[in-house]
């Protein structure tokens, strides 16, 4: 067990020393959406409510048309859906300017939903569903998927010029990771939501 976590971080530091600019291209064009999203609804003189959240398990959670056990599964519906999306797209040469235009457009959707929550609920309440559940668990799942797709870009060219023999069928491990590190992080999230609204918002 210690042995496998060990492989995991060294392979995780690996790819971010290996990856410096990748990963800073990722996070740049995230904070440019998502920058822009906070300013679109700062600028906007719209009259904002829970249905302007962008978050469609959070909006219909936060009407009580579902449950937090509803909310997971659809929340992991939408995701899982999100990264076969990606991972069907990725064979084809065009995705990565595609693949930018989502990251961008995932940041901006985070930037309008955080100052959206905190406009709706201008209290200790909004700021604690944006600083724990739309900003760091959100930006965690959008980066693990923004280097799944490069990643997948990167193993599609490699196979068009030296064969499938190159990969070595890593594809799919990439795809069960990503999958499975996108239903834990969304779990995560799922817990945080019950912590606050069962313990917080009483």
């Amino acid at each position: 067990m210690i042995t496998s976590r060990h492989y995991f971080f060294d392979n995780l530091k690996r790819f971010f020393s290996l990856n410096k600019s990748l990963v800073f291209f990722i996070i740049s064009i995230f904070l440019l959406g998502g920058i822009t999203g906070v300013f679109c609804v700062v600028k906007s003189n719209s009259i904002f409510n829970i249905l302007s959240i962008k978050d469609y398990a959070l909006r219909l959670f936060l009407l009580d048309r579902i449950s937090l056990f509803g909310y997971f599964f659809l929340k992991c519906l939408i995701i899982l859906a999100v990264v076969f999306i990606i991972y069907f797209l990725s064979y084809f040469k065009f995705c990565g300017v595609l693949f930018t235009l989502l990251l961008i457009y995932l940041g901006f959707l985070l930037g309008v939903d955080t100052a959206i929550i905190i406009i709706v609920f201008p209290s200790l309440k909004g700021i604690l569903i944006s600083l724990l559940i739309c900003l760091p668990i959100k930006i965690i799942l959008f980066f693990f998927i923004s280097v799944f797709a490069y990643k997948m870009i990167s193993i599609n060219c490699q196979i068009s010029k030296y064969g499938n023999c190159y990969i070595n069928g890593s594809q799919s491990k990439i795809l069960l990771f990503v999958c499975l590190i996108s239903i834990f992080i969304i779990l995560v999230q799922t817990i945080l939501l019950f912590i606050l609204f069962n313990f917080f918002f009483i």
